[in-house]
């Protein structure tokens, strides 16, 4: 009863469905607010739908037309609100995710498989916190899955009706993002490999890659001739700058061992359904080879031990971002998770990783035996855009953990065997961590959203109140939709915010804040924690004095016993005198030289460190080879740690860099180590070491 009752057609997209509809409900994503960078779009919606005019604002960097003409349909039929938007999104999700469901079924010929594999992806983090916004990835991500699905379907039979609606998926996806080009190039190489070759299809492939191609150049075009293209409109060959600064190579290690960490941790679910499977296909031989290979590579990929996202989506135990004064400086973050918690997360992340990559080995050995066959043809177009998403991974100048979900799918797709039963036991370890999983996705999420509302809440309250926009830093996406102020600005004290921002005088945070007083507070219930949260109202605290020190060091003089340097204060001194040389200099004779061998210099202990207080470093450099950070932390780094990295390989040209910081409201230790530090590059100089501490008189 219970197998004829599975081996209807429906039943598993129905369940599919049922589960997307209940986190819904649970989530009640209902709420006028943006999220992230949705504002921006939101903002493209809102010009075109409700006041009738083509305009852009300057924030996106993508083509997102299709997005927002996405956006303006649903507008149009139940009115602009960023619900309408919203939940534009969550439909063309479950779309996507029904998608993912059919084309795993097409490729495994396997009902359970197909519904695990689309349960995966529905209850990835990523995936699901960013369907319930108006940003671009999930509907990019859907475009790229319909578009591969259609193409599945025509190397079937070679109807020309499938890949012509793999172009026109394609065309969709590139008018999202610019990188939706590269699709259609791989079905054209991957076509190389088939069997049954014919250069008519070949030549029809050409021409349809050719559709997005020119639609990218065409649209491109339109917003250059009249004016519309933003300020961070990104082409093609932005993506080479990161290797002309050499950035690229400093920055691979890192953005290697988080691509997989990420997707170790949230395929593991899968893998262990399919371990078992693979694992009685190989050889003795080859499973000692691959698993060998395997864990090698694994553990050079996370040759750190730490498990730091670029918190965009995923931070610390949450999801998000979130972009307030406060939390974006890494104050008042919470819940936070333990470092023994983080631990344990490592470690399963390198066993998932190590998994990960011996079923992907085992795959790709397995693939050798099916050379020209149809499901050759189609791993190995999905091969070529693995590996071309990962080339823009590595090239890109931003590394968000968003970009991650598009190559998710792509590797669940590739390691799935052909032909295999789940065995019982594996089944049930595969729905207990899909569980784990799932519970966070739903509750994180869910904690987003009453997070953002008691923040839009006081926000809305405060405007209602007659202050103005301009008065108010309420986050990015409050600035950015109300356009207070010019991306960048800041004060003379340096304690405004990048974005946005035209007056501070009230600001919305998660926590205290130095130089700031509470006027009210709003709670919220967390789900992920079970207990009560709170935003808070703050306002500047007007009319204090504040008393500068200052402390310089030009590398030109040293104590008596040539231990040390001697400073502006007779009283201070800064150690790593070995580090000096008169090769070259910013001011006088000598400067510090930071190198491989000597990573550290201008390093400095200073007492009477009270909270609040405003701490401003600045330094020269020239040939930056390396990272260069300027680093100010407590005596136990975990307490309290500042950096500002330098990426900058000028050469013969000394430059000016500075890093702005407030010691936290509850810091009690007394001290702090300032200095600076060159991460594993070559020779780099730097001079005119000076460090600023503003206090706040005690006299009003």
């Amino acid at each position: 009863m219970i197998n004829s009752i599975f081996s209807k057609k429906w039943i598993y997209p129905l369940l599919i469905s049922l589960i997307w509809l209940s986190a819904a409900l649970i989530i009640n994503p209902i709420g006028e607010f943006p999220l992230n960078d949705d504002w921006a779009y939101a903002k493209n919606v809102y010009n075109l739908s409700e006041l009738g005019i083509f305009k852009l604002s300057n924030w996106p960097a993508m083509t997102l037309i299709a997005h927002t003409l996405w956006g303006v349909l649903f507008c149009k039929i139940f009115g602009f609100s960023f619900t309408v938007l919203r939940f534009s999104i969550l439909f063309l999700a479950w779309i996507g995710i029904i998608v993912f469901y059919f084309l795993i079924k097409k490729i495994s010929k396997n009902d359970k498989v197909a519904f695990i594999s689309s349960i995966v992806l529905l209850i990835n983090p990523l995936f699901f916190s960013l369907s319930y916004s108006f940003m671009t990835d999930v509907p990019f991500l859907v475009m790229l899955l319909s578009s591969l699905y259609c193409y599945v379907c025509y190397l079937e039979g070679l109807k020309i009706k499938f890949i012509l609606l793999a172009t026109l998926f394609a065309l969709l996806a590139t008018l999202i993002r610019q990188l939706g080009v590269c699709i259609m190039l791989t079905y054209l190489l991957s076509y190389l490999s088939i069997s049954k070759f014919k250069m008519k299809y070949f030549l029809q492939l050409i021409f349809l890659t050719l559709i997005p191609v020119f639609g990218l150049f065409i649209y491109t075009y339109f917003l250059k001739t009249h004016h519309f293209q933003t300020a961070h409109y990104q082409s093609f060959s932005d993506l080479f700058k990161t290797i002309k600064t050499g950035e690229v190579f400093q920055t691979f290690g890192y953005r290697l061992q988080l691509i997989v960490i990420f997707h170790g941790l949230l395929i593991l679910p899968f893998i262990i359904s399919i371990l078992p499977s693979l694992w009685k296909r190989i050889k003795l031989i080859y499973k000692i080879v691959i698993g060998l290979f395997s864990i090698v590579l694994s553990l050079l990929a996370n040759s750190t031990s730490n498990l730091i996202f670029p918190d965009k989506v995923l931070y610390n135990f949450g999801l998000g971002p979130k972009l307030l004064k406060d939390n974006y400086w890494g104050m008042n973050i919470h819940p936070v998770l333990s470092q023994k918690t983080l631990s344990v997360l490592y470690l399963i992340g390198i066993t998932g990783s190590t998994l990960l990559i011996f079923s992907f080995l085992s795959i790709l050995f397995d693939l050798r035996r099916k050379v020209g066959e149809m499901l050759f043809n189609f791993r190995f177009q999905v091969l070529i855009f693995i590996i071309g998403y990962l080339v823009f991974l590595f090239l890109d100048e931003y590394f968000f953990d968003r970009y991650f979900l598009i190559l998710f799918p792509f590797i669940l797709i590739f390691i799935i065997p052909n032909n295999f039963k789940i065995s019982t036991i594996s089944l049930i370890f595969s729905i207990l961590f899909l569980i784990v999983i799932g519970l966070f996705s739903v509750s994180a999420t869910r904690d987003y959203f009453s997070w953002n509302k008691a923040r839009w809440t006081t926000l809305n309250n405060l405007l209602k109140d007659g202050i103005s926009p301009h008065s108010i830093d309420g986050g990015f996406e409050f600035n950015g939709w109300y356009e207070t102020g010019q991306e960048g600005t800041v004060n003379q004290n340096g304690r405004k915010s990048w974005w946005f921002v035209d007056d501070d005088k009230y600001i919305i945070t998660s926590g205290p804040y130095c130089g700031y007083s509470k006027i009210s507070t709003y709670k919220f219930k967390s789900y992920l924690t079970f207990r009560d949260d709170s935003i808070l109202v703050l306002k500047r605290d007007e009319g204090f004095k504040y008393d500068t020190i200052t402390i310089s060091c030009s590398a030109e003089k040293l104590t008596n016993d040539n231990s040390k340097f001697v400073t502006s204060d007779s009283t201070i001194f800064i150690a790593n005198v070995e580090c000096r040389t008169n090769t070259d200099a910013k001011t006088g004779k000598y400067s510090v030289i930071l190198d491989r061998d000597h990573p550290y210099g201008f390093t400095v202990w200073l007492n009477n460190i009270v909270p609040c207080e405003e701490i401003y470093i600045s330094v020269w450099h020239k040939n930056n080879t390396g990272t260069l950070n300027i680093a100010m932390q407590s005596p136990d780094p975990s307490i309290f740690f500042q950096a500002r990295s330098i990426n900058d390989s000028s050469i013969n040209c000394w430059k000016f860099y500075d890093m702005k910081s407030f010691v936290p409201y509850n810091y009690s230790l007394n001290e702090m180590k300032f200095y600076l530090w060159n991460i594993g590059g070559q020779a780099t100089l730097v001079d005119d070491f000076t460090i600023k501490l503003i206090k706040k008189s005690n006299n009003p």
